[in-house]
């Protein structure tokens, strides 16, 4: 839904002429030349190229912090559903609905955390998408020292994105466990990681091989599959094109899935650590059976 409008509005903006292009016609009423008479056309029509430059940074814009708060909104929900099950001892009172529960948490209590998050990240993004367009209008200047400048910027600020992605990521977990406002949320996630860097950073190696393994698998069990399949139907001549066409979809689906899993996991690992830093004096976790043992021998 977001595309099709946001592409519905490039066509419209793709449509303005820039002041001064705009035809005149003879009225047959008067014989006098003017220009058509339409309100609309006409206050589009009295934008510059400038100014219509500056829509469509400002579209763009708005298409990037868009993507940026329904991503936000995803992850904030799977975290609020997955801290609603860790921080119960009855897993029956969740209800019959808790990733609905959480999506309703999260929109009503939480959105301006998700909006803020993904301004940030959007001014990057924007920040970058700039320096691309520089670029481009550089590739015939012979100005080495400007192009190489651009590109160690470029590189600074893909660095920048994906800290930011990083910290927004934990951040909306601790939001979505504690109800705390972003800077906080980021604040608290980060010190929680850095104290237990090394638990952390093996729980992501494993979680990237899980990960990966799986997609390779699925997608090739699905090639294999798609092969197969169509190459025992007589009226099909050459089955690899659609075969690879359902690797790619296999690739979509399976991205989705294993990313539900991948930051499922960043949110069981936050909960169990901060489970172990608020009850580590009684013993008392929350934490599964096979988690606790764990931490008891720690």
């Amino acid at each position: 839904m977001l595309f099709a409008w946001w592409t519905s509005v490039s066509v419209a903006l793709y449509s303005l002429s820039p002041s001064g292009s705009r035809k005149n016609i003879t009225l047959p009423e008067t014989g006098t030349t003017a220009a058509v008479d339409n309100a609309q056309v006409a206050v589009m029509d009295q934008l510059d190229g400038t100014s219509t430059s500056h829509l469509w940074w400002f579209h763009f814009f708005g298409l990037l912090w868009s993507v940026q708060v329904i991503e936000g909104i995803s992850l904030m929900t799977i975290a609020g559903s997955f801290c609603a099950w860790y921080w119960r001892d009855d897993k029956s009172e969740l209800g019959h609905a808790p990733v609905l529960a959480a999506f309703f948490r999260c929109m009503r209590y939480h959105l301006g955390t998700v909006m803020f998050g993904g301004l940030i990240v959007a001014i990057v993004q924007f920040i970058r998408a700039v320096l691309a367009y520089l670029q481009k209008k550089l590739e015939g200047d012979n100005n080495p020292a400007m192009k190489v400048f651009l590109c160690i910027l470029q590189c600074c600020f893909w660095c920048m994105e994906k800290i930011l992605k990083f910290i927004n990521k934990q951040a909306y977990i601790q939001c979505a466990m504690k109800g705390t406002n972003f800077c906080r949320s980021a604040i608290s996630a980060l010190t929680l990681i850095f104290k237990n860097a090394a638990r952390v950073g093996m729980l992501a190696m494993a979680v990237t091989f899980v990960v990966t393994l799986g997609k390779i698998m699925i997608m090739a069990l699905v090639g294999l599959v798609s092969y197969e399949y169509l190459d025992s139907m007589d009226d099909v001549v050459n089955p690899i094109a659609p075969s690879l066409v359902a690797v790619a979809l296999a690739y979509g689906v399976t991205h989705n899935v294993m990313g539900i899993y991948d930051y499922g996991t960043d949110t069981i690992m936050q909960c169990v650590l901060e489970d172990e830093d608020a009850n580590k004096g009684t013993g008392q976790y929350f934490a599964p059976p096979n988690v606790a043992k764990m931490l008891a021998k720690k």
